[in-house]
């Protein structure tokens, strides 16, 4: 187990050493130690963690000037905080989560409360922090969810900067009660038979033959910008997804944003889905070489994730089908495997669910059509079958 502090725990194995406490760990990593006294008294070490020598060298430096900064832990400043939790979990976590972390707490929780003591951050000023997100005076107002997922990421950072430090401090609790999200609303099914046809149609275009893929699978947008056509085996009828892109805050220059290709979200999106017969006679028909992307670029070979969603737009413009974002085609998937008879679990793992319960929640949407026939199971039947029971009377009081 990895351990960010090593106080009177002895590690469980033994790192070929280089440099001053800087260790290779056996998964290919470096780790960087830093000593530095708990408020508790206790000599304690601090990692930092790098691919490369330099890499780790290099955050132990950041680290340490960011630790003589903060000699006073009860001084400890949200900012500085964050800036730590943020360090601390860049191991962990996806590039694309972290520059997510990052910017929320850039945009809206450092302007608000960056130079707030963390031992002195009481329920009034969470509070306070909770109504300038609603506020309207910026020109716009955030939505509850978002707000309420905002104060959640700035009592992360307190909780952590609590337990890290040992101060003695009530956290307070999130202002912002859930709301009861609205039914979201399908593209209309003529909406959707028409998109089918116009792909079919211009299945030679590599973008209406990717969009096609994604209508009878349900794959994500940046699942279909990574596919290749390695990952598809024509012969066993089978689409392994393996990748993800997406376009995220670059770590080398502030304010610019590169691409990145990495794992999908979660262990259950590595999975491997069902060709249904309909795909297979236009992806034998305009299968390219293995290394090809299957959508492609003007001057790249992939296309971004932005870049489709631009192409999806102008397909549905060209259609005449009403504007909808390309995800609600993996929202129209799910809906549609169930009134076909799919079994809830079959279904969640073909769109890469970590249970059934997501599917259920967020991706499975009743048609009226569908109530309809469930209603019209109550089949009515002739008066003189009728039976009514006796009405009662108490006639006790």
């Amino acid at each position: 187990m990895n351990r960010h502090f090593y106080g009177q725990q002895e590690r469980s194995y033994q790192m070929p050493r280089r440099g001053t406490n800087i260790y290779k760990r056996k998964d290919g990593r470096w780790e960087g130690r830093i000593p530095y006294e708990h408020p508790s008294h206790q000599k304690k070490y601090h990692s930092v963690y790098g691919k490369t020598y330099q890499e780790t060298k290099q955050k132990m430096e950041q680290e340490r000037e960011l630790l003589r900064v903060l000699n006073n832990y009860e001084d400890l400043e949200i900012k500085a905080a964050a800036e730590i939790w943020l360090t601390d979990r860049d191991p962990y976590l996806k590039v694309s989560t972290i520059a997510a972390y990052r910017n929320i707490i850039e945009t809206h929780i450092i302007p608000q409360t960056g130079n707030i003591k963390v031992t002195r951050f009481t329920q009034r000023e969470m509070e306070r922090f909770a109504a300038g997100l609603r506020s309207a005076e910026k020109g716009y107002s955030l939505s509850l969810t978002y707000s309420r997922s905002i104060c959640a990421l700035l009592l992360t950072i307190l909780s952590y900067a609590r337990k890290k430090y040992g101060y003695h401090m009530i956290l307070p609790e999130n202002p912002i009660s859930t709301e009861k999200k609205k039914q979201l609303q399908l593209p209309g099914e003529n909406s959707l038979h028409r998109l089918e046809d116009y792909l079919i149609t211009h299945a030679e275009d590599d973008t209406c033959l990717g969009i096609l893929i994604a209508f009878h699978t349900g794959i994500r947008l940046g699942e279909l910008c990574a596919l290749t056509w390695e990952c598809i085996d024509l012969e066993e009828s089978v689409l392994s997804i393996k990748r993800s892109m997406q376009r995220t805050s670059g770590k080398i220059e502030a304010g610019k944003t590169e691409i990145v290709l990495q794992e999908p979200k979660s262990l259950t999106s590595l999975r491997s889905i069902p060709l249904p017969p309909v795909l297979l006679p236009f992806l034998k028909q305009y299968r390219q070489p293995d290394p090809c992307y299957v959508i492609r670029g003007k001057k790249k070979p992939f296309a971004e994730p932005r870049t489709v969603q631009y192409r999806f737009s102008k397909i549905l413009k060209q259609c005449q089908c009403e504007d909808f974002h390309f995800h609600m085609l993996r929202h129209a998937f799910a809906t549609r495997c169930i009134d076909m008879g799919f079994d809830v679990k079959s279904l969640s793992e073909i769109l890469g669910h970590s249970n059934v319960q997501i599917t259920m929640n967020l991706y499975v949407h009743s048609t009226m059509q569908r109530k309809k026939q469930l209603m019209n199971l109550f089949t009515a039947k002739p008066p003189e079958e009728m039976q009514y029971p006796p009405l009662s009377y108490n006639t006790s009081e």
